[in-house]
């Protein structure tokens, strides 16, 4: 049997693409020709290509092509955090994938525990695509029930992630939903193309079992009634949302996607991937945050935001002496200043404090953020990048690191300095 499946990828995720093919090969029958499409832009560089390509030479029945393309087609796509306009690319299978019947699309951040047959011939003959019920949407109803009212979807009893999905092809082709897919660019949509998906095909959607899209999150979610047979018993593990073993080490399964990285990797590739997380990990702890500000004379938080501010006063709790400034790349923000805090424009400060710590908070911009700082001048070694932690961090923390970031917290909130070494 011949199964075609289509991924997305750039030069960021190649590394996790070949972990979760890898993982495919590894768990389907050997008999069955996994016929994947990755879908990226010209400019994914050759040496990507190659560490993907490769694996058609490591692993039996197994082919690897790649489908280009025009970035210009998403050009006006409105972007949600955390999220790249790659995401965008599913949309166009009906149109490029004229050959098939349907296909299987899979996100690169899964872990494939099953014959990946067991998927493909799942009945779609009467829908247009087949997935599972979103797990983040169950867990809060009323927030759901808003998103539908406020976006015009006709049920909120059939909307699926777009993580693992089938594709009826033959029926998307016939209607020409491509079209309307794009069409529905022009709006925004906080989950982006899975809006898309599910508004256009609503009321033509397969449930699929959630064994087939099984979110890492912690057991006190009680969003299904057989979690705990599901927990067990998963066929895809999906790293949904902003946390994901390759940058952060605490996360529910991270053990099992990294002994998957061990066998798909290279030796040097994994070596330096898992230290760059270990050490990404290490640096998001308040006790590391805390120990280098105590340090300092100057620091600079940038971002002016809620998230800013809980830095300012947390710092300000334990005792940190230095003097805190802010800036903002907004000028609206800096218009906010007021008797407490003055907001400063990033070149004002770096001018003034060369020698300064900064703490970057913002947390959809922190990348181009960093880069800024660092053409201005400013050695990474200054820089600091701090990830909030909110309840869906805490949902996803496997047990055994509950309680140290819980003290973390703990420390940040209270700012009980005497008894830092407790919080380690």
């Amino acid at each position: 049997m011949r199964i075609p499946i289509v991924m997305v990828s750039d030069k960021n995720y190649v590394l996790q693409t070949r972990v979760a093919i890898w993982t495919m090969r590894k768990n389907s029958d050997e008999k069955v020709f996994l016929d994947i499409t990755i879908f990226c832009t010209p400019q994914l560089d050759k040496k990507s290509r190659y560490r993907l390509k490769e694996l058609e030479t490591i692993l039996t029945n197994l082919k690897i092509n790649f489908h280009e393309v025009d970035p210009q087609i998403f050009i006006n796509a409105k972007v949600s955090a955390h999220v790249p306009v790659a995401s965008f690319y599913r949309l166009l299978i009906p149109e490029i994938f004229k050959q098939d019947e349907k296909c299987l699309f899979l996100d690169g951040d899964i872990i494939v525990n099953v014959d990946l047959q067991e998927l493909y011939l799942e009945n779609v003959e009467d829908v247009y695509i087949a997935g599972v019920r979103d797990e983040g949407f169950l867990c809060d109803p009323d927030e759901a029930l808003k998103h539908y009212k406020m976006y015009g979807f006709r049920s909120c009893n059939t909307y699926v992630n777009a993580g693992v999905l089938i594709f009826n092809i033959a029926k998307l082709r016939e209607r020409h939903l491509h079209l309307e897919f794009l069409k529905c660019l022009k709006t925004y949509y906080p989950y982006m193309d899975q809006d898309i998906l599910n508004k256009v095909c609503d009321g033509q959607v397969k449930l699929l079992a959630s064994e087939f899209n099984y979110f890492n999150r912690g057991k006190n979610i009680k969003v299904l009634e057989n979690r705990c047979e599901i927990e067990k018993n998963w066929k895809i593990l999906h790293f949904a949302g902003e946390y994901k073993p390759w940058n952060n080490l605490r996360i529910r399964y991270a053990k099992e996607w990294w002994a998957w990285a061990q066998e798909a990797l290279e030796e040097n590739e994994y070596n330096k991937l898992y230290f760059q997380v270990k050490e990404l990990t290490e640096k998001n702890d308040w006790t590391y945050i805390l120990n280098r500000c105590i340090r300092e004379k100057k620091i600079i938080i940038v971002g002016y935001s809620r998230i800013g501010v809980d830095v300012f006063v947390s710092l300000k709790k334990c005792n940190v002496m230095a003097e805190i400034f802010f800036c903002d790349n907004s000028k609206k923000k800096r218009d906010l200043s007021n008797i407490e805090i003055t907001i400063h424009t990033v070149e004002e400060l770096k001018r003034k404090y060369p020698q300064a710590l900064w703490i970057i908070t913002s947390q959809r911009s922190s990348e181009i953020i960093n880069s800024q700082l660092i053409e201005l001048g400013i050695t990474e070694e200054k820089i600091i990048t701090y990830i909030n932690k909110e309840g869906i961090y805490y949902d996803m923390l496997d047990d055994a690191y509950i309680e140290y970031e819980l003290n973390q917290m703990r420390l940040k909130n209270v700012g009980n300095t005497d008894k830092i070494g407790e919080y380690r």
